[in-house]
């Protein structure tokens, strides 16, 4: 028995001591963080794409985040073309010794082009959801020339995708923008042919700014339109796709700011008349007035009201404005009606959806019904200011 141990106790730490033997060294790994796509060109009934993939070189990153420098920049960015996108990465793996690596892959940029030729974003997301080595949480975004995007120098990050990825989620949680789609969400919306926006990022000089909405309308798989920072507002207010932000109005003489600290929206819907469907939306902002350009004094009972209708009307205006937008220009359900119906009243649904925002199009026979009430809840720490 003593003699056994002898030989079982050493084998037994062998296996112990042994590394996994299809481990790949960091070192060895390109990771793929951003992917931009623009189209190279469309001919013949084929499509070709022109890909860029940015690589984050991970000894320069820990150059930089040490206090080092090590004179290089800490991604790559590798571009190629081809007829779909498995391809064009076993095209890229010929021209990088890195072992590409999609796991940590943050977002998916496409061009303009992209998104208005019809059915080319469900093709594209194809390899995404196939694949075990994606994620779904990938945030999309569009953008006029793709690989511009991950070209961009901000100040703030040293690699582009991840400063993208950080605007998408303060821009979203802080400042009450469009909340990013990932490409789960999109192909949620694709598989039920729902119409769905995305926002849209411009480079600007040394930064990326958020310039609006693309608006993808559902049963026709393509980008129809755009929606102003404005009409995403409006939108953001009927669908509750904002918990937070900054609104601006003009009272009087005077530029007022406030901090929205909560939206409270209900929606319902009444297709008993389907010449006729009543959408009820009511709104309830509670805000803190930031700053005033002007001469207001909030201590009187008449002001501070008079404030808050003008907000209310204001944000009346937004949504009217793109609710009319969405039903008699775009001819696309963008406010998730489509849903509500689905949940609320299944078998009116089951008999309008093949027909909803297309063919009939029973959408554009919707009325609104709004109804805003804003609560300024403090005025911060001065009751009056003056010019």
């Amino acid at each position: 028995m003593r003699y056994c141990s002898f030989f079982i106790v050493p084998f037994l730490i062998l296996l112990l001591l042994t590394a996994c033997w299809d481990s790949e060294s960091i070192e060895d790994r390109g990771f793929i963080i951003g992917t931009a796509i623009d189209l190279a060109e469309q001919k013949n009934n084929e499509t070709i794409l022109f890909v860029t993939n940015q690589l984050v070189i991970p000894f320069n990153v820990q150059s930089t985040t040490t206090g080092g420098s090590s004179g290089e920049e800490p991604y790559i960015n590798i571009s190629a073309q081809g007829k779909s996108l498995y391809q064009i990465d076993q095209e890229m793996a010929k021209l990088t010794n890195k072992l590409p690596f999609f796991e940590h892959t943050k977002v998916l940029i496409i061009s303009e082009e992209i998104a208005r030729t019809p059915h080319l974003l469900s093709s594209l997301l194809d390899i995404y959801i196939r694949s075990p080595e994606m994620r779904r949480g990938i945030h999309v975004v569009v953008t006029k020339k793709a690989k511009q995007l991950l070209e961009s120098e901000p100040k703030a990050e040293k690699l582009p995708s991840i400063y993208i990825d950080e605007l998408l989620n303060t821009g979203s949680e802080k400042a009450g923008l469009y909340r990013p789609k990932s490409i789960g969400d999109i192909q949620e919306e694709i598989l039920r042919n729902s119409s769905f926006v995305l926002p849209i990022l411009s480079p600007v000089e040394k930064r990326i700014e958020y310039t609006g909405g693309a608006v993808f309308h559902g049963h026709k798989s393509q980008m129809i339109d755009t929606l102003t920072n404005e009409e995403v507002t409006g939108l953001n207010l009927v669908i509750g796709n904002s918990k937070s932000g900054t609104l601006e109005i003009n009272y009087k003489d005077s530029l007022i700011t406030v901090d929205i600290k909560n939206i409270h929206n209900k929606l319902k819907i009444d297709p008993s008349n389907l010449d006729d469907i009543k959408v009820t939306i009511q709104i309830k902002m509670t805000a803190t007035i930031e700053e005033i350009f002007g001469k207001e004094n909030l201590q009187t009972d008449k002001n501070l009201p008079k404030i808050e209708e003008a907000f209310s009307n204001h944000m009346q205006t937004l949504v009217k404005m793109v609710f009319e937008k969405g039903k008699s220009e775009l001819h696309a359900d963008i406010f998730q009606l489509d849903k509500v119906l689905e949940s609320r009243h299944p078998k009116i649904w089951k008999k309008i959806k093949k027909d909803w925002d297309h063919g009939e199009n029973y959408f554009s026979n919707t009325t609104l019904e709004l109804n805003v009430e804003t609560n300024i809840r403090t005025t911060g720490a001065v009751i009056q200011t003056k010019k």
